[in-house]
């Protein structure tokens, strides 16, 4: 990877989309110009259309972005390593998910054909018939009928009674689960989830620990004493008791696993942030400025958070990840944030009753898992070495 910069592969990326999916950028511009004519409604699409054209506009902006902003250009100027790589991958994961993936991830294609088929099984399906989800070919037509006012059918079958002898062959990337849907589908789309659900809990928790680490730190003692003591009673409180109880209120869906998640992760924040306002206080460089009139909030502005900045940085990386994994092993116990997202955890405990007879199941969402994991944990140690060389001496 010497030789090779982090621009080759994401225009290699880049290349390979637009090629394979070429079908699907041009019924999606076809889309495009029924709206702008007037032939479409814009007000009866169904939101699902708009993931798809997100995606479509971000596909062909942001190469021009990179290549007229300097900053940006920089960045992706710069030697590729295993680190930059996977980030990369996964970025592109979760802006391009619906230009990538090769079906619906909710759509169950015929389960006597499909159910349970090894990675890269080529199958034929026959054209669908009334309300069911067409091929990538038939999008134009599909989304004209079906995704105004009803939108895909979720969870539909895609049958066809043996009338129609049209259809097309579908590659199963990494095969089929046991209700015949693409896993590969499920996987991208899962890796969205998983990273959208973890920045929501990291900002929420980092929004709580700054809030209060702020509190502790300039409210004086009864302030740094009643939040020290509420603090060590969220460290003592049972975190799945804690998640049962929200979820028996609340009941599964996104917002509260971010809102479980993130109140169960704010603490250790709040203990960086209060050591440092309390450490920097006492600094001459504080005490000067507070002798020459400067307010409170110009102080902390800047002279404290570009300081306590960068250990926060780290932590909320490495908390990340944490926040990935816990999140999967609540959708492994069934407190996930419900069937209609696609967490790498669910997919994993559904696998496992097919370890013998289907191994992809359970596989492929453990490797994505495994791989975000390590990442993420690599890039809080290299952000370690950046902010403070003299911790690996």
């Amino acid at each position: 990877m010497k030789k090779l910069g982090l621009a080759h592969l994401l225009l290699l990326l880049w290349i390979a989309v637009l090629i394979f999916r070429y079908e699907l950028f041009y019924h999606i511009s076809q889309l495009v110009l029924s709206v702008v004519s007037g032939e479409i409604n814009i007000l009866k699409i169904n939101p699902r259309f708009y993931d798809y054209l997100v995606s479509f506009l971000l596909f062909f902006v942001l190469p021009v972005a990179v290549w007229k902003i300097p900053a940006l250009k920089n960045i992706f100027q710069k030697r590729l390593t295993w680190l930059n790589a996977f980030l990369s991958l996964f970025f592109v994961i979760i802006l391009f998910a619906p230009l990538l993936s090769t079906s619906n991830p909710d759509l169950h294609y015929n389960i006597k054909k499909c159910k349970l088929l090894p990675p890269f099984s080529e199958v034929f399906i026959e054209s669908s018939v009334g309300e069911n989800a067409p091929a990538d070919s038939d999008l134009y037509n599909y989304f004209k009928s079906e995704i105004i006012n009803r939108g895909i059918s979720k969870g539909a079958e895609y049958y066809n009674d043996g009338n129609a002898n049209e259809g097309r062959r579908v590659i199963f990337i990494f095969g089929t689960d046991e209700y015949a849907r693409d896993v590969y589908s499920r996987i991208l789309y899962g890796t969205r989830f998983a990273f959208l659900l973890g920045l929501g809990s990291v900002t929420l928790s980092f929004l709580i620990a700054f809030v209060l680490g702020l509190a502790a730190g300039f409210g004086g003692k009864f302030w740094d004493n009643l939040i020290n003591r509420f603090t060590e009673i969220f460290l003592s409180f049972p975190f799945l008791f804690l998640i049962i109880v929200f979820l028996a209120f609340f009941g599964n869906s996104f917002w509260v696993v971010v809102l479980v998640l993130g109140l169960s992760g704010w603490m250790g924040l709040f203990k960086i942030i209060r050591g440092e306002i309390l450490r920097l206080k006492s600094k001459d460089f504080i005490l000067s400025a507070k002798m020459l009139g400067i307010p409170e909030y110009k102080i902390l502005l800047k002279e404290i958070l570009p300081i306590i900045l960068s250990p926060l940085l780290v932590n909320l990386v490495l908390q990340f990840g944490n926040v990935i994994m816990a999140e999967s092993a609540l959708s492994f116990l069934g407190f996930g944030a419900g069937e209609e997202y696609f967490s790498w955890g669910s997919m994993i405990n559904s696998g496992q009753y097919y370890l013998s007879t289907a191994w992809w199941l359970s596989f492929f969402p453990s490797l994505f898992l495994a791989v975000s994991l390590l990442t993420m944990n690599r890039l809080g140690n290299t952000l370690e070495k950046v902010f403070n060389p003299e911790s690996t001496k």
